[in-house]
């Protein structure tokens, strides 16, 4: 069950009040921290490189947290799913990109056949409600 679409942002060093969106070619030449084998990098990357964009990796982890990190220590800028960021960090900042890569679809499942267990639909009611609140409209 499709809930909604997660886009794409800028995690670099805290600039107060630096909201304005990032223009994705001006990464060209800067150090990125990205992560290992998921299936969002490899959307990043792809998007970055139909840009003009040849991302030069400093860092990569699997870890949300440590990308995070490593961008607050200024070791480099990351192009994350705005949910997997911690958009109340006051030593980072978090920006929308321009041009915005294609977001990312976040999916509840469901069985399709077979009983279906009252905690299960109400796992699929309360991510219906959060993903209302969280995600961009479908």
């Amino acid at each position: 069950i499709p809930l909604g679409r997660d886009p794409y942002v800028l995690l670099g060093p805290a600039q107060r009040g630096k909201k304005a969106p990032f223009a994705l070619r001006d990464l060209v030449g800067q150090p990125m921290i990205g992560q290992k084998e998921s299936d969002y990098q490899a959307h990043v990357d792809d998007g970055l490189r139909a840009l003009g964009v040849n991302p030069q990796y400093v860092f990569r982890t699997n870890d949300n947290g440590g990308v995070q990190a490593m961008v607050r220590a200024g070791l480099g800028v990351a192009v994350m799913p705005q949910l997997t960021v911690d958009a109340t960090d006051p030593e980072v900042s978090v920006r929308p990109l321009t041009p915005a890569l294609e977001p990312r679809t976040i999916y509840v499942g469901q069985r399709l056949e077979g009983a279906r267990l009252p905690a299960a639909e109400r796992v699929v009611a309360l991510s219906r409600s959060i993903a209302k609140a969280h995600l961009q409209r479908m």
